[in-house]
């Protein structure tokens, strides 16, 4: 990948992040559920190194917590964006389309990609959302 393209991306991955994290600040959602969010931000890729990311997401799709639901919706909505297009988010839900991957190596280019994204994510819910 060229420096312009890999830099594209990386100004891709935080933008998305910075407005969906403002986004869900300007929602309102009250101090415990930011702090959650941030929280979550933070937790979720440790998780995914350490139980692979269909565990992940299965994990965070399973509470009905606001803040983890914001966080699969986050990453959904990346990946729909991402040019590289290591997933077709068309044939079904994220989580659908990780547990029913049969091809190692999309699962760990899509892996990396969830965990890059999810750097900037971390970085820009604890620059953004309050102590």
């Amino acid at each position: 990948m060229e420096p312009n393209t890999r830099q594209q991306l990386e100004q891709g991955r935080a933008n998305t992040a910075y407005m969906r994290v403002m986004e869900f600040k300007d929602s309102n959602p009250g101090k415990s559920t930011l702090d959650e969010y941030k929280s979550y931000s933070k937790k979720f890729p440790m998780m995914v190194k350490t139980n692979g990311l269909g565990s992940a997401l299965a994990f965070i799709k399973s509470k009905q917590k606001r803040a983890y639901n914001r966080i699969y919706e986050d990453l959904t909505e990346w990946l729909a964006k991402d040019n590289k297009k290591i997933v077709d988010l068309s044939s079904g839900t994220l989580l659908e389309i990780v547990v029913s991957m049969d091809d190692s190596a999309n699962y760990r280019s899509l892996t990396n990609e969830v965990l890059a994204y999810m750097n900037w994510h971390r970085r820009f819910t604890e620059a953004l959302l309050e102590k």
